[in-house]
C-alpha cells in the first residue's frame, strides 16, 4: 500500500498539473499558516501553535484541525468587534 509521502513524492502520469485530493490537502495544510502567520497578533484563543509545532505535527489532518481551530479563534475575535445591528 502507498503511504501519503509516498504518493506526495511519486511523478504523476497524467500532467503536472493535476493534484490527487490528498496532495491538494496536504500541501494547503502547510500553505494556509503562511496565511495564519499575519494574523496572529489578533489575540485569538487558543493562540496558533508555534511553526515548530505545525512541522512536527505527523498528518495532514492535524495540521488542517489546527489551522481550523485557529481560523475559529479568528473568526471569534472579528465578532466581538463588529457591532450587532439592533433589530427595531
Amino acid at each position: 500500500r502507498d503511504s501519503p509521502r509516498n504518493l506526495l513524492l511519486s511523478s504523476s502520469s497524467s500532467s503536472s498539473t493535476t493534484y490527487s485530493t490528498l496532495r491538494r490537502a496536504c500541501r494547503m495544510s502547510y500553505a494556509i499558516w503562511l496565511l495564519l502567520d499575519g494574523l496572529a497578533v489578533t489575540g485569538s484563543q487558543p493562540p496558533p501553535p508555534p511553526r515548530n509545532v505545525i512541522l512536527n505535527m505527523s498528518s495532514v489532518g492535524e495540521r488542517l484541525n489546527a489551522a481550523k481551530q485557529t481560523l475559529d479563534g479568528i473568526n471569534g475575535v472579528l465578532r466581538r468587534m463588529i457591532p450587532k445591528k439592533n433589530k427595531d
